[in-house]
């Protein structure tokens, strides 16, 4: 029904139709609650009504009137009153409005609701008025038979007959705009798929929009599924819950120390001793299904009380709860993850970075949208290989310092792997919670001392060294341009004199490493004996050193024969000088 027509409307007294009446005209009021916030609510009045009471003072009988003046009084009986009306019967002495026998209030909402839809340029509402929270009045009213049209696609009736009535609001649809996003530093904005460096704190969304009916059915609780990746590890205390812009500051974890590991985090936000009583004091609660499962639930009604187990809960309500919150609301999740060193490199498609939220809300049944909505987040890696400028064959011993910027003011700090020539980011930074996250240097501590030295502990660094494969690889880097500056050439190669840049993310292909048991690495030409093929996906680049010319050379054997040479017949010169000098004396 909520979905077929262009207006929702409240039928006042639909059901006494009929009814004789024995008191005079007064006026009363209808409150419309669970009102949707911004919505503009118009009253039209269709028939005129007296009603009488009982000792108690309830409405016991009603009846109905129409005047030719009234504006719907020709499209229901003609210009004269004489038109036939299949839902209504019109004494034209009285004006007296009766409903025929055998109607439904069905086709009585159908009929109405159609009679303002076709004629709504034509029709004038008694009062108009904007949600500005979850109650609506309009007062002051003459008795009569009202509908409300909110323009918005569905229909409500009432079946009560007194003066003052309340209308729920029941006609909003759960559930929409429902999203999960992972928020985008480069972009700055929140998005489904983004890219990151193992290490990275990211920041995860789940939003929709939540109101406190379902049709007919008022909601209890809302509950959001939460499955991740294994390569993400969430920050179980960074979870915040806002409804309407206000943050619920109350979360509860009902878990058992030592079984779960987010056990340390069973209050959220803030609480005081006396609050810490009951877990009925929550204004959420998280419910562990495993370190890569969780579920978010949110009370929706008031008076409620919470059990739970080490994975299981239950909600249960009194006879007179209400809803809790104005309708429709924003509701925001939001909670924080870290990337682990396990994490798939360069693939978009069936890595284990993805994180998926689902949305049910229970009412009388559990219900939800159809599809589950997922993000990606996508590592990279970047591979060198370096190799002589003329033969092609690789080089090993090429130093680089590894940046972020052509200026190299922001290093890349890594750490080495088990395989030689493989580094991944360094994660000393990185701050998170929970004695099971896995970060890249408890994975490769063993490395870490050789490479860093005594102080290994604190200490970072962003050199990496091609091996004898002249190769030289680096994971866990988000999409972006990097740049390497040789600080060391081969020996026997001119150190490059510019920085080489490698956009990230862009194409990626395989690139292999061969590698024995202990990590060392061996040319694939010359490869022998117990080796193992290992492949990354990398967006790779191709480093060429050329190799110093050769100067001239004072040191050979060639040079030392010309040396003895000139110095024999430097000295037959010299005798020669002598005897001619002596010959010129004796002659003079």
């Amino acid at each position: 029904m909520k979905r077929l027509f262009a207006l929702m409307m409240v039928l006042v007294f639909v059901l006494s139709l009929g009814v004789t009446s024995f008191a005079a005209e007064d006026t009363g009021s209808i409150t419309i609650t669970n009102a949707t916030v911004g919505n503009v609510y118009n009253l039209f009045k269709i028939f005129d009504a007296t009603y009488s009471t009982d000792a108690s003072g309830n409405a016991n009988a009603v009846s109905y009137s129409i005047t030719k003046d009234n504006q719907f009084f020709a499209y229901m009986f003609g210009a004269d009153g004489t038109t036939a009306n299949t839902y209504f019967s019109y004494d034209a002495v009285t004006g007296a409005v009766k409903r025929k026998e055998n109607t439904q209030n069905s086709d009585i909402i159908s009929y109405l609701t159609d009679m303002v839809r076709s004629e709504t340029d034509n029709f004038t509402a008694v009062a108009t008025a904007t949600a500005a929270d979850k109650t609506v009045v309009f007062s002051d009213l003459p008795y009569g038979y009202y509908l409300i049209d909110k323009g918005n696609g569905a229909a409500v009736t009432i079946d009560s007959n007194t003066p003052d009535v309340e209308v729920i609001d029941k006609n909003q649809i759960p559930g929409t705009d429902f999203s999960k996003l992972v928020w985008d530093e480069e972009a700055d904005t929140w998005v489904a798929n983004s890219s990151a460096n193992i290490g990275d704190i990211i920041d995860f969304k789940v939003e929709f929009d939540a109101t406190n009916y379902d049709g007919e059915n008022q909601i209890k609780y809302y509950t959001i599924q939460d499955t991740k990746g294994d390569a993400l590890w969430m920050e179980f205390n960074s979870v915040t819950v806002t409804v309407n812009g206000v943050t619920l500051d109350r979360g509860y974890y009902h878990g058992v120390d030592g079984t779960s590991n987010t056990g340390e985090w069973k209050y959220f936000g803030t609480w005081t001793d006396a609050e810490k009583a009951s877990p009925d004091n929550a204004q959420w609660y998280m419910i562990h299904r495993g370190f890569d499962a969780f579920d978010i639930v949110i009370p929706w009604m008031d008076n409620y009380h919470f059990e739970g187990t080490a994975h299981d809960f239950s909600l249960t309500y009194s006879e007179d709860a209400k809803s809790i919150y104005p309708s429709p609301v924003d509701v925001v999740i939001t909670y924080k993850a870290s990337v682990e060193p396990g994490a798939t490199i360069g693939s978009a498609q069936s890595n284990n970075l993805w994180n998926t939220a689902d949305l049910s809300w229970t009412s009388t049944t559990t219900d939800g949208p159809d599809d589950p909505s997922t993000t990606t987040v996508t590592v990279y890696a970047l591979g060198l290989e370096k190799i002589d400028a003329d033969t092609r064959e690789h080089l090993a011993g090429a130093v680089f310092e590894v940046y972020r910027d052509e200026a190299c003011t922001k290093p890349v700090y890594v750490i080495p792997t088990d395989i030689k020539g493989v580094y991944i980011l360094d994660d000393l930074t990185t701050i998170v919670s929970g004695q099971h996250r896995e970060t890249s240097r408890q994975k490769y501590a063993a490395y870490l001392e050789a490479y860093l030295g005594a102080n290994y502990a604190t200490t970072q660094s962003n050199v990496v060294t091609s091996e004898i494969n002249g190769k030289l690889v680096i994971l866990g880097l988000e999409a972006g341009t990097y740049y390497l500056k040789e600080t060391d050439a081969p020996n026997g190669y001119n150190k490059l004199a510019t920085t080489t840049a490698v956009s990230v993310g862009q194409t990626n292909n395989g690139f292999f490493v061969i590698a024995d048991p202990a990590g060392n690495v061996v040319n694939a030409q010359t490869a022998t004996g117990d080796q193992t093929k290992h492949t990354y996906t990398v967006t790779s680049t191709i480093v060429e050193n050329s190799k110093g010319v050769e100067l001239p050379s004072t040191g050979g054997a060639g040079t030392v024969m010309l040396i003895t040479i000139g110095t024999m017949v430097a000295m037959a010169f010299a005798v020669l000088l002598i005897t001619h000098k002596k010959m010129s004396v004796y002659q003079d």
